[in-house]
């Protein structure tokens, strides 16, 4: 028996990636705010049903609500990392490839999530393990 080969859908246009870009940046604190009483699991999954039906009526692909979440975790981690290796790459001295430019969704989205604990980090936190490792070793070298 032959196996049956799954049909591919197409792949996200820019349209749809700005669209879902746009409006998810809208509803930001919806979709990452925790569960209170005045937001629960029913307005997330509201929120990506009307959102994957704009989705849809761009007419490219009839898309899933899973397929339009999927696709806005993929863009959000995306941004993150180019945004982080913009950042490293200004640090260094000169030489190399410029890094790959950001999209107009990835742009909307380090726009909107720049000040986050995501991309910043934690206001006063420090890597205390580490130091903390490197003075034991250097304490057992010198017994």
């Amino acid at each position: 028996m032959a196996a049956k080969q799954r049909e591919r859908k197409p792949n996200f246009t820019s349209s749809e990636n700005n669209l879902i870009s746009s409006r998810a940046i809208e509803m930001l604190d919806t979709i990452r705010g925790r569960h209170s009483y005045d937001l629960s699991n029913t307005m997330k999954q509201d929120f990506w049903k009307c959102l994957t039906e704009e989705v849809n009526a761009l007419g490219v692909a009839c898309r899933s609500e899973d397929e339009v979440r999927n696709r806005w975790q993929n863009m959000s981690r995306s941004a993150k990392e180019k945004f982080t290796n913009h950042r490293l790459v200004r640090q260094k001295t000169g030489g190399g490839p410029p890094p790959a430019a950001l999209s107009v969704a990835e742009e909307q989205i380090v726009d909107a999530m720049q000040d986050t604990a995501a991309y910043i980090g934690v206001p006063g936190g420090q890597e205390s393990a580490v130091t903390q490792l490197d003075e034991h070793l250097s304490h057992t070298q010198n017994m």
